[in-house]
């Protein structure tokens, strides 16, 4: 066994915040209830994971770990250069588009859970990483039935189906539900499982179901259905009774009706009727926008969190032809995010990570004597997360799922092919207090919070500068740390409103100067200023050049 220091608290800290980051809603706090909060959850265990390993710095640099640890940093590193070479805005960058908060923060804080959880993952730690998971799908499922029924308490402002969850989206809520499905599907297939228990769990999997169809969304569906057969053709794999070559045929049939699948979301074939939509052609049309990105920019992109600022200079005619008005601050697909955002350099680096993950994962799987359900079941539910990252955003809630399990399975592939998966916890030897370390530890956490609590902090002070009908407050609100051109614009609407055109119009101009390519700030300018000013000319220009296919701008 291991020496590991600080095992126990960070495994803490990953069991209570990483589920804890997944549902996390402020709506009475915050002026963005769904995303700030889970930012700053995820961020404030990052900090933790990264005291983890800087005080167990050597473990983590054994030659087992190494590679996932240099990968990692890499990533690092050209998050960096994308902050600093691609010249988007460094705060937007830092801390991430409003509604979205996927910034170097975010993302740094998914790597060091990544790698904290590879060290620590074993057999108890994946059970109970197992049963939060679930856990999370239980609630979920428990607000989405909630919400169906009408019965929600928060009044949310939202266009789509009521069955939103915690995360805000129809799309996201049936995405989650679907993943989590993957735990009572493994127990299920688990020949230890008694048969009561494995009739509740089915009856668990209905309701899941039901309230995946109340989102009317199918990536949920989809989720669900992906990972329910490859976790048969696991259990089928693993099996001494079933011939190989069934488990081949099954193989090809699961092959197939994925190909059909897909060729029918893409509105091709006999199952495009049930399975395509609009929102799939949409999909398509941003795709190829964060594909133009890239190679526009192909060693630092966009910037991070930057992709909103040039969707429209970059979309094609049929984008525009077919969705004049529509807009978007991601691509929907989490590869093509990172590669518009940060490159080339910083999306292969990514694909490497995942690369090791699953070559990790099927060779951990190849090699086990038996169906192990929590090892299966955190591999499974990790190929299903990045299944449906193809089709989605980088939603936080679901991506800290979607990295935790990375760094289990690499774990726990490690620690295997060590000859120690049997571990039960790592060994804690007596030792002398280590003041020196201690101290380290304690700065590392200071600044950390230091760092990471502002964007939480000023999200909520705006929240309660916009309730109080006060623009000396709401004024003082926009300049808080970090400043935001967001809530410039949502304040600068509020003092239009309010016949204070010098104060929205000193707003608009910040959001200009601070990023050049802010559409909306120039549009308003443009509305501001009288029509034949200087001003308003330079707006309406400024606007052709965002947004070239809108022949409207005049």
């Amino acid at each position: 066994m291991e020496n590991l220091r600080h095992s126990l608290f960070v495994r803490a800290i990953i069991l209570l915040g990483i589920p804890l980051a997944s549902i996390i809603i402020t709506p009475e706090f915050s002026m963005d209830p769904i995303n700030v909060p889970k930012a700053f959850v995820l961020q404030l265990v990052g900090v933790v994971c990264l005291g983890f390993l800087l005080t167990n710095f050597k473990f983590a640099w054994t030659k087992r770990f190494r590679p996932p640890v240099l990968i990692g940093s890499i990533f690092i590193i050209f998050l960096f250069t994308s902050l600093f070479f691609s010249g988007a805005p460094k705060i937007q960058q830092i801390f991430g588009a409003n509604g979205r908060n996927t910034g170097l923060l975010s993302y740094v804080a998914l790597v060091f859970v990544l790698l904290a959880a590879m060290l620590i993952s074993n057999q108890d730690n994946l059970k109970l990483i197992f049963f939060s998971f679930v856990g999370v799908g239980f609630l979920n499922i428990c607000y989405g039935l909630i919400q169906s029924m009408g019965g929600d308490p928060v009044k949310w402002s939202n266009p789509y189906s009521p069955v939103i969850g915690f995360l805000g989206n129809p799309n996201f809520s049936s995405s989650i539900i679907g993943l989590t499905c993957v735990v009572p599907t493994a127990l299920i297939l688990y020949s230890k499982v008694g048969k009561s228990i494995k009739v509740s769990l089915a009856l668990y999997e209905l309701v899941a179901i039901y309230v995946i169809l109340k989102t009317q969304s199918i990536q949920g569906l989809v989720v669900f259905g992906l990972t329910s057969a490859l976790m048969v053709l696991v259990a089928l794999y693993k099996s001494e009774k079933i011939k190989r070559i069934w488990v081949i045929s099954y193989a090809g049939i699961v092959g197939i009706s994925g190909i059909i699948a897909v060729f029918g979301m893409v509105n091709i074939g006999p199952l495009s009727s049930y399975l395509y939509k609009i929102s799939v052609r949409q999909r398509g049309y941003y795709w190829n926008a964060g594909v133009e990105m890239l190679k526009a920019n192909p060693l630092f992109g966009v910037g991070l969190d930057s992709y909103g600022d040039w969707y429209w200079a970059v979309r094609s005619a049929p984008a525009a032809l077919n969705s004049l008005t529509a807009n978007t601050n991601s691509a929907h697909n989490v590869n093509l995010d990172i590669a518009s955002n940060g490159g080339f350099p910083l999306i292969i680096t990514y694909l490497a990570l995942n690369g090791l993950i699953l070559f990790r994962g099927i060779k951990h799987l190849k090699n086990s004597p038996k169906f192990d359900p929590y090892f299966s079941a955190i591999f499974v539910g990790w190929i299903g997360y990045q299944a449906q990252s193809l089709i989605s955003i980088n939603q936080l809630g679901l991506a800290v799922w979607g990295w935790l399990f990375g760094g289990l399975v690499l774990g726990y592939s490690f620690v295997e092919s060590a000859g120690t998966s049997k571990a039960k916890g790592f060994k804690r030897t007596a030792k002398k207090t280590d003041f020196a370390g201690l101290a380290i530890l304690s700065l590392v956490y200071i600044l950390g919070i230091a760092i990471v609590s502002p964007a939480f902090i000023t999200d909520h002070n705006f929240s309660i500068a916009m309730k109080s009908r006060s623009s000396e407050q709401l004024l003082a609100a926009t300049q808080k740390f970090p400043k935001s051109n967001s809530r410039n614009f949502i304040a600068a609407q509020v003092y239009q409103n309010s016949q204070m055109n010098d104060q929205a119009i000193a707003l608009l101009e910040d959001n200009v100067k601070t990023n050049p390519r802010d559409f909306n700030s120039w549009r308003m300018i443009a509305i501001l200023f009288p029509i034949d000013s200087e001003k308003s000319k330079n707006a309406i220009e400024q606007m052709k050049k965002l947004n070239p296919r809108d022949k409207n701008i005049k």
